[in-house]
């Protein structure tokens, strides 16, 4: 006959006296407060990767730390990645012990970086939720200090309250939102984000507000640091790529007189008369250095376009001399134009991406990578719209259906569980 004392762990979970119910109460409330901060940073931090790189980057030039930008882009999936899977698992109630210990050292590290940077003010924005929501450096510190209390609160009674989850298949749960954000990132690196939560989402009118006023026309005075000495720059003598970008401000004109979005062809800045009617392709390239190696692709693709009465913009990041350069050496059949390339990365995300402007409107953007060859080489359409990467709707529906897959694993758990507690009962009273 069995001995009373050999249970199996779901056996243990289930005869061991639980918390009262304001222990409970407590516990879950601080459950849902810290797991949902982690989720929603964790989330917005996978649906745009490229964005926390290039804060990453930031972060790393003001202590003069020169990463490659390949290891800031695995860094940041990494960590958006670990950030979400670990607010699921606290809203779950999944491993309860080690979920509360990452998070402390999460927030061990965090909370005194944000606390220097309240203090110092070297960034403007921490980028904690990507470019879904801006806190000041005031509030992320703050915010950090409500998760390190509520987090020490939890290491003392998490595991006092069940999860949703039996212990032995927590496992599943981790698989699921893993492969999510997997999924997540990988469109976002490879393509676009899913949710564009920038000022140039599809949609955008980026001709708005244009005046014909020259006065008007916004000036701004660039902040760039390298080897611990910063110094500012103007949109027509900006620094080579050994410059990191700090900041930019206003020296002159009315910042509204566009929408930001500032693209020079020598000295006469031209988005509105150039992108206000009919179809635009805009090739943006941030760092001048690959503006060679792409060169036939971008020939391949303005000869496509060219064929559809499509004209094809290249913008560089860079000055003046960066457009001379390049079209002394390739001699291009489109025009070429400059940008700030800080505006650059937050216009389209890639170090290659394309754009289609319709009458002045973001319709979509794409990677160079994502870029289907098969519609240039093979394909006789004119309709650039068939080029348009996943978007909203997309992401919408993998996240539906992650959510549909995590409440059925749980209840066909909490199914196996009640199953097994019948079958415990029924075999005591045949004992």
């Amino acid at each position: 006959m069995e001995s009373s004392n050999s249970q199996t762990p779901v056996a243990e979970s289930i005869s061991t006296k639980g918390p009262t119910w304001w222990m409970t109460a407590l516990v879950w409330l601080t459950r849902l407060l810290v797991g949902g901060v982690f989720t929603v940073a964790g989330w917005a931090k996978c649906v745009d990767p490229t964005g926390l790189a290039i804060k990453m980057g930031e972060y790393t030039a003001l202590w003069n730390i020169d990463i490659p930008s390949s290891l800031l882009i695995v860094g940041a999936s990494l960590m958006a990645g670990f950030e979400l899977i670990l607010g699921v698992m606290m809203l779950c109630g999944c491993y309860r012990r080690a979920t509360v210990i990452l998070m402390l050292l999460f927030t061990a590290f965090f909370t005194p970086l944000t606390l220097y940077i309240w203090l110092k003010n070297p960034v403007s924005d921490c980028g904690c939720f990507g470019d879904l929501f801006i806190l000041s450096n005031r509030d992320t510190f703050l915010k950090n200090v409500i998760l390190t209390l509520a987090l020490v609160s939890l290491a003392f009674f998490n595991r006092r309250v069940k999860g949703i989850f039996v212990p032995y298949t927590q496992w599943i749960a981790g698989g699921i939102v893993t492969l999510y954000a997997l999924v997540v990132i990988g469109i976002g690196l490879y393509s676009q984000p899913l949710i564009d939560f920038r000022r140039f989402e599809p949609g955008t009118l980026i001709t708005v507000g244009a005046s014909d006023d020259d006065s008007a026309e916004p000036i701004y005075r660039f902040t760039y640091t390298r080897d611990g000495v910063e110094k500012e720059f103007d949109v027509d003598n900006l620094p080579d790529s050994t410059w990191t970008f700090v900041d930019r401000h206003l020296v002159g004109g009315n910042e509204t007189a566009t929408d930001g979005f500032l693209a020079y062809d020598g000295d006469d800045e031209v988005s509105a008369e150039t992108f206000a009617d009919g179809q635009v392709l805009l090739v943006t390239i941030p760092n001048p250095e690959l503006m060679l190696a792409a060169a036939s692709i971008i020939d391949d693709l303005a000869e496509r376009a060219d064929g559809c009465g499509i004209e094809t913009y290249l913008i560089l990041g860079g000055g003046e001399e960066t457009v001379s350069n390049y079209v002394t050496d390739m001699m291009p059949a489109y025009s070429v134009l400059s940008a700030e390339p800080t505006l650059l990365k937050e216009f389209a995300r890639g170090n290659i991406a394309i754009t289609l402007i319709d009458n002045g409107v973001i319709k979509w953007k794409r990677t160079m990578l994502s870029l289907s060859r098969s519609f240039l080489q093979e394909s006789d359409s004119c309709d650039f719209n068939e080029l348009a990467p996943p978007g909203p709707a997309f992401m919408w529906m993998l996240t539906l259906i992650f959510a549909a897959v995590m409440v059925t694993a749980c209840l066909l758990d909490r199914g196996a569980l009640a199953i097994y507690l019948l079958a415990r009962r029924h075999k005591k009273k045949k004992a």
